[in-house]
Order: C-alpha cells, then structure tokens, then sequence
C-alpha cells in the first residue's frame, strides 16, 4: 500500500469534522431520472418519469462542504463559471473502505434519451423542496481531492 492510500482513510476522518460540529448546511442528492413507455425522451417529458435518489455523502453519511463560486474564481475561470454557481467538496477519492468514487459523482452516459441526471441542492437560502442542478465540471487531478461544480437549473426539485 502506498503513502497516499494509508492517508486517504484519515483524511476522509478529517474532512467529517465540520459536519459533527454542525457546520455543513447543506444536502447533496444525485436525482437519476427514467422515462418509459412510448415517446420517453427527457426532452418530450411524456411517459412515466422514475426519479432515483442517492445522497452524496462523505466517511458516514456527513453532509460536504458546498459554497457557491466567488466572484473572483468566476472572472479567473474565463467564462467557464457563472454567478450563483455552486461548488462542493473536497471529497476524498475512493480507496478500499470508503471515499467517493468517480462514477458516482459524474455517473457515465447511458447512450439513451430516456436516462438523465440532476444534482438537488437542499439548504437555508434554497427553496424548501431544494434546487435542481447540472453539473458542469468534476475536478479529479488532485491527489487527495475531487471537487464538482453545478449551476441551478433555474427550476426548484
């Protein structure tokens, strides 16, 4: 095992903290949606819509870290961020026991137009039934670390 794998599992302890102290405001739920029967592409909205929902959650079910972006990272990022996005994390990449694992914050594509997912945000300053998001960046070139970036649909959950 390597240095970095034997630091993951305490550094995932470590990044827990905030949320024992009731720090971590928010929820992070990963909505999968379906859509069967005839005409069932997301697009067209008809058929029969099935929404799947899984917490994205840090070492034992803690809530992460979310803000939005600052003023100053959406000017530094030349277009790629815009006002009211929001970004969450770190999250400790997965090892053997826990961590979050790629897949499960950027899910891959499903080849169909019958298959979509959506990140709803759920905090104070939101709407009570929570905030609808697309994801527009996961960042996984760090070795202790991954972050994802979701802008508001415009729509609540």
């Amino acid at each position: 095992m390597t240095f970095r794998e034997d630091l993951l599992p305490d550094i995932d302890g470590i990044r827990c903290i905030p949320d024992d102290l009731g720090i971590r405001l928010y929820t992070v739920t990963l909505r999968m949606t379906t859509w069967t029967g005839d005409d069932s592409a997301i697009g067209l909205g008809r058929g029969i819509r099935t929404d799947v929902e899984t917490p994205i959650t840090l070492a034992n079910g803690q809530r992460p870290k979310v803000r939005r972006i600052s003023y100053k990272e959406t000017v530094a990022g030349g277009g790629k961020y815009q006002e009211g996005d929001f970004k969450i994390g770190p999250f400790t990449p997965e090892y053997v026991g826990g961590g979050v694992s790629f897949a499960k914050m950027a899910p891959p594509p499903t080849g169909g137009g019958n298959k979509g997912y959506h990140f709803v945000l759920r905090g104070p300053d939101l709407p009570a039934t929570g905030l609808l998001c697309e994801p527009i960046e996961e960042q996984a070139d760090r070795a202790f670390s991954r972050y994802l970036v979701v802008r508001p649909s415009g729509s609540s959950a």
